[in-house]
């Protein structure tokens, strides 16, 4: 289980032997579990089974495998987040949510590599987006679902939809990320 890959302990160091010192690594690839709609035109299965509760399922999981990843790095190791989605609740709200867990922006950059790879075609990270839950309602707040879950649904929020999921609003950490 990738949330919960251990931290090695390393042997101490002569100088500082009472100091624990832990493995850290200088690359790790963080190809996450995801919904795969993004291949849905090479894989037809997937269109019979896809519903939209198949991404608000992965989304805790996949914040939390990019959240131990950052972990594990080394100051001034990369980490590459991987998901064969185009849905921005396991994209861009995954990438901002766990930098903002990780002490945002000042702790945790994301590296323009545009110089790279010339030939491959880009478009920059989506800044809004609505999310459905499982029931098929839309939502444009977390604002709105704590709303309805207030004043019509008992206290109760709709199936697994949580507040990460959602952009980052406006004057908030993480909001301007580079995605």
């Amino acid at each position: 289980d990738a949330t919960q890959f251990p931290s090695i302990r390393l042997p101490p160091k002569a100088d500082t032997p009472t100091k624990p010192r832990y493995l850290k690594f200088d690359r790790i690839l963080a190809d996450v579990p995801c919904s795969g709609d993004g291949t849905m035109r090479k894989n037809a299965n997937l269109w019979k089974d896809w519903n939209p509760g198949n991404a608000l399922g992965l989304h805790q999981t996949q914040i939390r495998i990019l959240v131990r990843a950052l972990q594990l790095l080394k100051v001034g190791g990369r980490v590459v987040y991987s998901t064969c989605s185009m849905n921005p609740v396991e994209n861009e709200s995954v990438v901002a949510s766990a930098i903002e867990r990780c002490g945002g922006a000042e702790n945790v950059g994301i590296v323009d590599n545009s110089d790279q790879l010339q030939g491959l075609k880009r478009v920059p990270g989506m800044r809004k987006w609505k999310i459905m839950d499982k029931s098929g309602r839309m939502w444009d707040s977390w604002e709105e679902v704590e709303k309805f879950a207030n004043e019509e649904n008992e206290g109760v929020i709709p199936g697994r939809v949580v507040q990460t999921m959602f952009p980052k609003v406006e004057g908030t950490e993480c909001h301007d990320l580079p995605l």
